[in-house]
């Protein structure tokens, strides 16, 4: 396929040859620039997504973990505030944090169990 792209190229007139070149260079690195940008707005809104919803861990453990870190540190500044208006604020969201945090640690266990039960599952239907 070069070869006859080569070939053709050679026959044709020098500003020919260079004005043919010169389209599928620009022709080659305007495919390349589109297929970049659109993988990395892809790569970027991923790494995004999963920065927003998960931090550094992943699944209902990193959610939990976040809601755990976010909860230690209403209580820390409710504890240390003087402010009442701060401190009744940090209370308020403590406890949202807390229902949160709670709601996903039963969410892991039930994972959790079901993972070890479809396990105890496999094992017991292997033997």
């Amino acid at each position: 396929m070069i070869q006859k792209l080569i070939e053709k190229l050679n026959k044709k007139r020098l500003k020919e040859r260079i004005s043919s070149a010169i389209v599928m260079v620009a022709l080659i690195v305007s495919i390349s620039g589109v297929v970049g940008a659109v993988s990395g707005i892809i790569v970027s809104n991923r790494y995004n997504y999963a920065l927003k919803n998960y931090g550094f861990s992943q699944g209902d453990i990193g959610k939990m973990m976040i809601t755990f870190a976010d909860t230690r540190s209403y209580l820390r500044a409710a504890i240390g505030y003087q402010d009442e208006n701060l401190v009744n604020s940090c209370a308020e969201n403590y406890e949202k944090k807390k229902e949160s945090c709670q709601q996903y640690t039963k969410e892991v266990k039930i994972r959790f169990h079901l993972r070890m039960r479809r396990k105890s599952i496999a094992a017991s239907q292997k033997n």
